[in-house]
Order: structure tokens, then C-alpha cells, then sequence
């Protein structure tokens, strides 16, 4: 990767309830989603088992009306490579993975994003109380 100075998306946020903008393909009640937030990008995730193996899908928000297109990696604990998109609008899908400990990297034009620790499958979504 290029050298950019890496910012962590440190800030884990319950998923707004009826956020249509978080709706992802078999999205219910009972399917955790997790938000992360870092300055003005929001980054949605969920996950789902197929015959063993894990499909992450997400939704990359920014702050930009014409949004630049973002490498998105999904890295094994031992920073090997595990599966990679391009996302050239909002939404990706990574290809199926093994349930496991991963890092996702989210490289922009001027910065590198990083959920540092990743637990896949997602565990559940905290409850949100009014």
C-alpha cells in the first residue's frame, strides 16, 4: 500500500433503527449490523454464513458528492491479503472467507481507514434503548 497516514475507526455506533441507508441485501431484525465512524466517513457492516464461510458486505459513507472510487481489503490476522473490492459507488460484497479474526482497510485518495479488530462473523448488535 501507498504510504498514507492511517486513521482507525475507533468509534462503534448502534445501528440507527429503519436507516434505509443501511439496508443490505437479507437485512431483518435479527442481523447484526455494525456502524463505525471515523470524522465525516461511516462505514456499515453485516455479515452472513454460506455453507461455512463468511460474506461481508458493507456501505461506505462520505462526506463527498461525487464520491472518489475506495480499495477495500479484508486482511487475516496475519496481514495477509484475504479478499479485495473496488468500490465505485457505496455498497461492496467481499468474497466468502472462514469465520476468523480479520482487519478491514479502506484506502481513500488522501487517507487509509482501518477497523482494526474484526471479528467475523459480526457478533450481535448492542441493544438500543429510546
Amino acid at each position: 500500500m501507498p504510504d498514507i497516514p492511517a486513521q482507525v475507526l475507533h468509534r462503534l455506533l448502534p445501528a440507527p433503527r429503519g436507516a434505509a441507508a443501511l439496508r443490505l441485501r437479507g437485512d431483518g431484525p435479527s442481523v447484526p449490523v455494525q456502524v463505525y465512524q471515523a470524522a465525516e466517513h461511516a462505514i456499515a457492516l453485516r455479515c452472513e454464513v454460506e455453507r461455512g464461510q463468511v460474506v461481508l458486505c458493507g456501505i461506505v459513507g462520505q462526506g463527498y458528492d461525487a464520491a472518489p472510487p475506495i480499495l477495500v481489503r479484508l486482511l487475516r490476522a496475519d496481514a495477509t491479503l484475504a479478499a479485495e473490492t473496488l468500490v465505485e459507488g457505496s455498497s461492496f460484497e467481499l468474497d466468502p472467507v472462514p469465520p476468523g479474526d480479520y482487519q478491514l482497510a479502506l484506502l481513500l485518495p488522501d487517507r487509509l481507514l482501518v477497523i482494526a479488530a474484526l471479528p467475523l462473523p459480526l457478533p450481535p448488535a448492542p441493544e438500543v434503548f429510546p
